[in-house]
Order: C-alpha cells, then structure tokens, then sequence
C-alpha cells in the first residue's frame, strides 16, 4: 500500500476500526454501497467514511477487497460476513459465499490465507470443512 497517495485511499471507521482501501481496489466493486458511498465525496471533503457495523467482521470485508479471496477462522464469523456483504451490497462476496453454501467450494482454514495479524502457530489451526452454513 506504500504506492498509493493519500489522495488515493478512502478511509473507514468500522466500529471503531479503521480500514484504509485504495480507490483502484473499491472500484472494482461499483455496485457496492461502499463504493457509492466512497465516490460521492468531493474533493474537499475528507474522505473517511464512518460505517456502522462490526469492525472485528469487516477485516475480513477488507481483506476480500484486496485479494478476492474468502479469510475466516469459525463458522461463525462466516454468518457474519455473509450479514455483512449483504448489507454493503457486496454481490461477488455474496456470490462466492452463496457457493460456499452450495456446497460448490469447500472451506479449508489455512494459515496462508489469513492476514498476518490473525495467524498463529502451524499447530493451532486445524483443517476442517465448515459445516454450518450461512
């Protein structure tokens, strides 16, 4: 992220988290409220967005804003997400998650695919296939 200006990023309070995503990466989401949200600041307005909703669940919002990719560690925080993406219109989240659902992808908790922050010991995470749905 060291490559995009200040200009460049729209800022986020999620319940007190804050979230920093680049103009180029919400973009790709145009149907979504935090997209539309996003771009109707002007110039001269700051662009940090106060969104009412669960920081501790949005990280993984944001990490599926950079990569496109599912990060999770419960069953739980899947219902949450899915609640989430939902009510920011996140349609490719919703659809990947709806497959999830379908049963079309298997879920497998992996430390490579979670944030740094999140991870911990090779022998903490197990590999398992989630069986609750959302």
């Amino acid at each position: 992220m060291a490559h995009e200006s200040a200009e460049d990023l729209f800022h986020f309070n999620v319940g007190g988290w804050h979230f920093s995503v680049p103009r180029s990466k919400l973009s790709q989401f145009p149907d979504s409220l935090l997209w539309k949200e996003a771009s109707a600041l002007t110039s001269s307005e700051s662009q940090r967005l106060f969104i009412d909703r669960d920081g501790s669940t949005f990280r993984h919002v944001h990490y599926y804003l950079y990569t496109s990719k599912l990060s999770f560690s419960s069953c739980a925080e899947l219902n949450l997400l899915y609640e989430q993406a939902l009510g920011l219109q996140l349609m490719p989240l919703l659809q990947t998650l709806d497959n999830l659902k379908e049963g079309k992808h298997h879920l497998r908790v992996r430390p490579a695919d979670l944030p740094v922050a999140e991870r911990a010991s090779l022998n903490y995470w197990r590999t398992w296939k989630c069986i609750s749905k959302p």
